[in-house]
């Protein structure tokens, strides 16, 4: 599930085949601005998307502390019944 999310959140191929095009074109100070903007929504989306990974990590974590839990006392409630 978390992988699924991961990937999700990457930028998609098409994204940057488009810049490179972008970048044998004439308009240079378009591209310029787009590029500036680019590189602060980009920041703000590491910065979020390690938010989200950690807050995943630590739900699974949490899942597999449950499950291991669940797992010996129901091994344990079979032994000593």
């Amino acid at each position: 599930m978390a992988i699924v999310i991961w990937f999700g959140m990457q930028r998609p191929m098409g994204d940057k085949a488009d810049d490179d095009d972008d970048d044998d074109d004439d308009d240079d100070d378009d591209d310029d601005d787009d590029d500036g903007d680019n590189d602060d929504d980009d920041d703000d989306d590491d910065e979020m998307m390690m938010m989200m990974m950690m807050m995943i990590m630590r739900m699974m974590m949490m899942m597999m502390m449950m499950m291991r839990m669940m797992m010996i006392f129901t091994v344990v409630g079979y032994r000593y019944r």
